[in-house]
């Protein structure tokens, strides 16, 4: 039997990051209990909910502590990643921890640092190349960040037995990016999670969101990519023949 482990290093409400995660879960949860046994780690307590409809997963909570942090920080400025693989199972208490789960595979959903930082067999996960293509946005390029955003993604290839993207174009953009056998790259296309088709009434919604009658609804960061700017403008034209319509944004 196979032990597949997956990482949740980030909270719940980690956007895009955490609807991947949920599609991966709801994946691994088809897999046939009686040639894989799935381990989730997750570092937010708030997962523990999310996880009590996987009847068939092994949950372990994994505490991520000041030392975690600093060591993600130092990663994410050029520790030098060969040294750290080196000693991090000897003084690294959550890659021992990871080690000593005994899994053959590990899936990193969210572009971590963990990918490369801890010493397990892992999936790692490219879910775009913005810096590189679209470096005309500020969020992807300014301040240091094409850089960083560079390294991160080289040592991800480097680190990684396979790489997950979500297309043909983003096999195509790893590939000539870095050099890397398309072999080396899966296409796992996006397919939106399981929970979104399940009905939930929030009590006295209403009451606490007060929505006008009408109205156009956009989630999103407000980053440039985002596209508000071009959503205001068609809000505008569609205003012309809509009366009372409104734009609601989270």
């Amino acid at each position: 039997m196979k032990r597949i482990g997956i990482y949740l290093g980030f909270p719940p409400e980690g956007g895009g990051a955490f609807q991947y995660s949920q599609s991966l879960l709801d994946a691994l949860e088809s897999l046939p209990q009686t040639k894989f046994e799935i381990v989730v780690a997750h570092a937010h307590s708030a997962w523990q909910k999310k996880l009590i409809k996987y009847r068939n997963f092994k949950p372990v909570y994994i505490y991520e502590n000041k030392f975690d942090t600093a060591i993600r920080i130092a990663l994410r400025f050029g520790l030098p990643i060969k040294t750290w693989r080196s000693i991090a199972k000897h003084i690294h208490p959550l890659s021992r921890q990871l080690i000593d789960l005994g899994c053959d595979l590990w899936l990193f959903p969210a572009q971590d640092i963990w990918t490369y930082g801890l010493p397990v067999p892992a999936i790692g996960v490219i879910h775009d190349l913005m810096h590189r293509y679209e470096s005309r946005f500020p969020e992807v390029s300014n301040f240091g960040l094409f850089s960083r955003r560079e390294r991160h993604y080289r040592r991800i290839c480097s680190y990684s037995r396979g790489i997950l993207v979500d297309s043909n174009i983003g096999r195509k953009h790893v590939a000539e990016s870095y050099e890397l056998d398309m072999q080396h790259i899966h296409i796992l296309p996006f397919v939106a999670p399981n929970y979104i088709y399940e009905t939930e009434y929030v009590d006295k919604f209403d009451e606490r969101y007060d929505l006008p009658r009408k109205f156009i609804f956009y989630p999103a960061q407000f980053w440039k990519h985002k596209n508000h700017l071009n959503l205001l403008k068609a809000f505008a034209l569609a205003c012309r023949s809509i009366s009372d319509l409104h734009l609601v944004l989270t």
